[in-house]
């Protein structure tokens, strides 16, 4: 009778992130170890043969293996030949495959099936758990993206943000820690490390071109060294000498949908649901036994709707007219051309008898009539809630291709290339729109280009030294468009706007908090642009050697990081376009309107006619904005490495280089037939980036120009508190070519120990056997050191925020009224 077994085999190997390793021991039916048997694993999908020899420890190992559907056959002269059919290999995982022999003729065959103790991680201590194509083609995922997954696999809790960008947590690590693989090469989201739900990984993992992914969360080999979080392994699917495919479609829409609540109460239409997803995909063989090919599209197309809220100016306010309660509830109109009812009284509200802006007026009456008082903001008298819809259509592209070949029966050759294309109108409260004419138009686009090309060339040198190596090249390039300011300006074409620098977009109540929108908003956060292409160049090595009881590994991982981002904002302040501010808000120069401007203040004497004292910052506000008082006209400057100034509009430019690097050895030790042990080091560094014109500052004492760095500014502050002084220097800015380094200092000592050990205890009767069984449990254990990555967010964008290559301009406006010295050009009566 032939037994498989779970005893643990004398060696062990390591996996990579793309592949598996299949090992065991063949003993007779007395439980010695048979040396000299021949080993044959053999891929039942494109009959790729592997063999190997067991050594005088009656052990055999396959490193390298790609996951499938494999079928293992064991000779030996005097035994029957042995056949372990069904045999399902796993990625990034460790298949122990024992066989006892029975004793006969070579001719003889005996079929066994591989059992559910094959399924049993027993060579080293990493936690995680596989899911299959299968699994992904039945499972309900979003957006038909495999990603969706990986929060139901255990130890794995969503994270903290908000939908989509919600994130996932692996056993308590930080969100964007996670380390995302595709076919043994890394294709983490550099930018800001996965922290968006829907796109954590540079390549969308999408469900009919993925063989199956598999989540480490505990206990992570030396292999995985660069960050803290899951370690996602993710295998594309490959053809087979069968030719294989399949289309499909899928259709949702809005047919059975309730209306939202605030569109029944104000007699508004459902928004539009027509999202189609279709695709197709093929695989098979080019030459037979030896050239495989896989090809998979996915397109979608979604026309959906976007809906949104804004503060339209009522009709009272477009003429003019401001209005506000009283202390006796009685709805007081100021016209502002004719009203004396400010300063004491009696006094003119405003002093120059113009009223609105002639340029107000205009900009204002572009903008459609409020719809819904209840919006949040909307005071009902002087602004009325808009809420509307627009079209945001949605389409996607995904393209992957597929090949494999076996070169000979030692070396194979994979090579894909993974195309994924967005081409989105954004929508949403905080898109950009057009409310001009009778229908609202989204003007906001976020198109993404994302690609990878990856090849590996996985071989045996010797009959117990194997080497896997792999080149990728992975680029994102996403856009985040508006239109400028001053392209909003060009369009709305209100007269006194235009200038020699281009024209002027106005801003009447736009300050910290909109008291009234624009028929195309110009606040910062609704008209920035942004930009970035970053790719991540990879040169990947895995050595094995195995000796003995041990197996070596070796491997680095060389990370060139070069990333572009260009933006025309600072997160705050200005855009790289010509803006003027109408308000008086206390963040602004105009900070306050004279009392002799501002109706009488409410009292428990004077209760009509009055402006109670709630009302005081929205008068004044909205006084500024209805006449037209500039406030300031403010513009984003750059300036290039030598702190030139550039011309206006020009965005602000970061062309950096980085490079990251990570080498690791480690041992996997098999000590006992049952006890593993693991143990081994990594190391990793990661380049300050290294920006093309030297367009980064770092922070000096400007009467010194001594460098401050945050521990040794504490530091001095501490040493002076003591002496009963004060530390308080001049912060100033120095280009790092002046100061001769870069802009933070590489970590050198990330030494990342790892030992981790496994266990499958055997109790052949008793409450023990009754509680784990006879080789049925393993326990695991493990300790290590790991580092976090630095996302481009930290060391990119942040550093290219910093003082000295843009910052915001301001112009305070003169005074331009009856009674003030007006500026150069100025005509009150015509602004």
């Amino acid at each position: 009778m032939v037994l498989l077994t779970l005893a643990i085999p004398a060696s062990a190997t390591a996996q990579t992130a793309a592949t598996a390793t299949v090992l065991g021991t063949v003993t007779d039916p007395q439980q010695a170890v048979v040396a000299g048997a021949a080993v044959e694993l053999r891929d039942t999908g494109t009959n790729e043969v592997r063999t190997q020899t067991t050594n005088s420890a009656g052990q055999y190992s396959f490193p390298g293996v790609v996951p499938g559907l494999y079928k293992i056959t064991v000779t030996m002269q005097g035994f029957k030949t042995v056949t372990i059919s069904n045999f399902n290999v796993d990625v990034n995982k460790s298949h122990t495959v024992n066989v006892k022999l029975e004793l006969g003729q070579l001719s003889e065959t005996l079929q066994v099936e591989a059992g559910a103790a094959v399924e049993l991680q027993t060579t080293d201590a990493q936690v995680g758990n596989n899911v299959s194509s299968d699994a992904m083609s039945k499972l309900p995922t979003l957006r038909r993206n495999a990603a969706a997954l990986l929060t139901l696999q255990p130890g794995v809790s969503p994270g903290t943000g908000t939908f989509p960008r919600v994130g996932m947590r692996v056993a308590g690590a930080v969100d964007d820690q996670n380390t995302f693989t595709l076919d043994g090469i890394d294709v983490s989201d550099n930018v800001i490390g996965g922290l968006d739900s829907t796109n954590i990984a540079v390549i969308p993992l999408g469900v009919e071109a993925v063989d199956e992914f598999r989540v480490g969360v505990n206990n992570p080999n030396a292999t995985f060294g660069r960050a803290s979080g899951g370690q996602i392994a993710v295998v594309s699917k490959r053809g087979t000498n069968n030719f294989h495919g399949a289309g499909y479609w899928v259709h949702q829409n809005d047919f059975l949908n309730a209306n939202l609540w605030e569109f029944n109460r104000i007699n508004k239409s459902r928004p539009t649901i027509r999202d189609n997803r279709f695709g197709g995909r093929v695989g098979g063989p080019i030459w037979h036994n030896k050239t495989f090919f896989f090809f998979n599209y996915e397109g979608r197309r979604f026309p959906q709707q976007s809906t949104f809220t804004r503060l339209m100016p009522s009709n009272q306010l477009r003429q003019g007219i401001l209005q506000f309660k009283d202390a006796a509830g009685n709805t007081v109109a100021y016209n502002l051309a004719s009203s004396t009812l400010c300063g004491s009284g009696s006094t003119a509200c405003d002093p120059r008898g113009l009223g609105i802006s002639p340029s107000v007026k205009a900009l204002w009456a572009l903008m459609p009539q409020g719809t819904d008082p209840s919006v949040a903001n909307a005071d009902g008298l002087n602004t009325i809630g808009f809420r509307g819809t627009a079209a945001t259509p949605l389409s996607n592209n995904f393209y992957t291709l597929r090949l494999d070949h076996e070169i000979n029966s030692k070396w194979r050759f994979n090579g894909s290339y993974t195309y994924f294309q967005t081409k989105q109108v954004s929508g949403g409260q905080n898109a950009q729109y057009d409310l001009r004419g009778s229908t609202p138009q989204a003007t906001s686009t976020a198109p993404t280009d994302r690609d990878a090309a990856i090849a590996g060339l996985t071989g045996q040198i010797t009959p117990h030294l194997f080497n896997t190596f792999r080149f990728g090249w992975v680029r994102a390039r996403q856009s985040f468009n508006r239109l400028a300011p001053s392209a909003a300006a060009a369009l709305e074409n209100i007269a006194g706007t235009n200038s020699s620098a281009g024209s002027i977009a106005m801003a009447p109540g736009q300050a910290q908090t909109n008291l009234v929108d624009a028929p195309i908003e110009v606040d910062t956060q609704r008209a920035r642009f942004q930009n970035i292409v970053g790719r991540n160049i990879q040169y990947v090595d895995d050595l094995s050697w195995i000796k003995s009881k041990h197996n070596f590994q070796f491997g680095m991982n060389i990370r060139h990081i070069p990333t572009i981002h260009t933006r025309n904002d600072k997160v705050v302040g200005s855009l790289a376009s010509l803006e003027a501010l109408l308000d008086a808000d206390v963040s602004t120069f105009l900070t306050a309107i004279p009392s002799s401007e501002r109706p009488l203040a409410c009292s428990t004497t004077v209760t009509t006619n009055c402006l109670q004292s709630g009302d005081a910052r929205r008068w004044d506000r909205l006084y500024a904005s209805t006449l037209g008082l500039v406030d300031n006209v403010g513009i984003l400057t750059t300036r290039d490495g030598k702190l030139n100034p550039l011309p206006f509009g020009t965005p602000l430019i970061n062309d950096t280089t980085l490079n990251a690097f990570e080498f690791y050895g480690q041992d996997v030790w098999r000590i006992t037939p049952t006890l593993t042990l693991t143990y081994g080091l990594s190391y990793g560094s990661q380049t300050a980036p290294k920006e093309k014109l030297d367009r980064q500052t770092l922070v000096v004492d400007a009467s010194t120009n001594a460098l401050l760095t945050g521990p040794g500014y504490i530091a001095a502050k501490q040493a002076a508190a003591l002496q009963g002084k004060t530390f308080n220097p001049t912060l100033g800015f120095q280009p790092v070519k002046i100061a001769g380094r870069n802009v933070f200092d590489v970590d050198y000592g990330n030494v990342a120990p790892r030992v981790s050990a496994a266990w499958t205890p055997g109790f052949g009767s008793g409450f023990l056997n009754r509680l784990v069984g006879n080789r049925k449990t393993v326990l695991r254990g493990g300790f290590g050191i790991v580092y976090d990555r630095t996302n481009t967010v930290q060391s990119v964008i942040i550093p290219m925020l910093g003082v000295g290559f843009a910052q915001t301009v301001s112009v305070g406006a003169p005074l331009c009224n009856a009674s003030g010295t007006p500026g150069l050009g100025c005509n009150a009566a015509a602004t």
